[in-house]
């Protein structure tokens, strides 16, 4: 496993997590850059993840030591993401779809003049 997929996997599960749960406070907003996400989630190895990264070679390979963390953090952070699922008020399926069809018919008319 190599820094950048590490770095790949620490972003997707925050992400994940911060659809599932800020979504529904936040009113939308999703952060998908890792420095500013980890401000909320402070996952103390992910600066000097970034920093190893960014001063090394890209596909630098990591130790086994390093692998065997990263890969509890991975299964700590996936349970997170799947009780925040569980607990989401959020609808299994967008439900908004006619409303958002009817609001794009009307800008689109309204443009054109009609």
């Amino acid at each position: 496993m190599t820094e950048k997929q590490l770095i790949n996997y620490h972003l997707t599960i925050p992400v994940g997590t911060q659809i599932v749960t800020l979504v529904e406070v936040r009113g939308g907003e999703v952060e998908a850059n890792l420095i500013r996400l980890n401000e909320h989630f402070k996952l103390p190895f992910i600066p000097e993840l970034i920093a190893r990264k960014l001063t090394g070679p890209e596909h630098s390979a990591l130790e086994d030591a390093d692998i065997a963390f990263h890969q509890q953090e991975y299964t700590r952070l996936r349970v997170k993401l799947e009780d925040a699922y569980q607990s989401s008020k959020l609808p299994d399926a967008p439900s908004a779809k006619p409303a958002l069809n009817d609001l794009l018919v009307r800008v689109r008319l309204n443009e054109l003049g009609v």
